[in-house]
């Protein structure tokens, strides 16, 4: 069981409703086995294979206490996350962000593989549910919402590309500053790519 710290703000907004009670499951982040996993997903090993993973419980408060900003990564379970973008996609979260934004995993249908998605990334697993994807407005899957813990609310419709183009530097001193984190030619090739919104395709 996990302890909370009595310091810690109560969640806002989005985050508030998305408050769950029951411990998380938090995977440290570690580059070699970052990459091990790396390769097992890349080559679809199963996740029963060698298993040796490793988590801390926390409590959501603490959680979210990390870091300012808050990303939601939801992903297609039963077996089906093994994506050469989704996988890019968690091998770049894990590398340039683990220590600059809390990324919550949710696993949309079987988890069984999920032990091995977050094993040495840094991310947290979060429970599926009809509310989430509800709150969070989430059409397809995989998709990212980025949230600000101060205010509880997502930061701007074009986080996840941010999150994907752009230096972590760069992208959270935009986003501190309410700004998308894209450039203004990044913006024109979103519209235009039709790809300007939370959501990865």
């Amino acid at each position: 069981m996990t302890e909370t710290n009595p310091e810690a703000a109560r969640p806002q907004g989005y985050l508030r409703m998305l408050q769950v009670e029951e411990p998380l499951s938090f995977y440290p982040f570690d580059d070699d086995r970052l990459q091990e996993t790396q390769i097992r997903l890349e080559r679809r090993k199963k996740s029963t294979e060698n298993n040796s993973f490793t988590s801390i419980q926390k409590s959501f408060v603490d959680v979210l206490a990390e870091n300012r900003f808050v990303c939601f990564f939801i992903i297609q379970g039963n077996k089906n996350f093994h994506s050469n973008h989704t996988l890019n996609l968690r091998k770049r979260l894990a590398l340039n962000f683990h220590d600059r934004i809390t990324t919550l995993v949710v696993f949309c249908g079987d988890s069984e593989g999920e032990p091995l998605f977050c094993q040495g990334t840094g991310f947290t697993s979060f429970p599926f549910s009809a509310t989430l994807m509800s709150v969070l407005n989430i059409a397809q899957v995989p998709s990212l919402v980025v949230l600000d813990t101060q205010t509880g609310r997502p930061i701007h419709s074009d986080a996840a590309l941010a999150l994907e183009w752009n230096n972590p530097h760069e992208v959270l001193g935009a986003w501190e500053q309410e700004q998308s984190g894209l450039t203004t030619t990044q913006k024109a090739v979103s519209v235009v790519t039709l790809q300007s919104n939370c959501t990865i395709s």
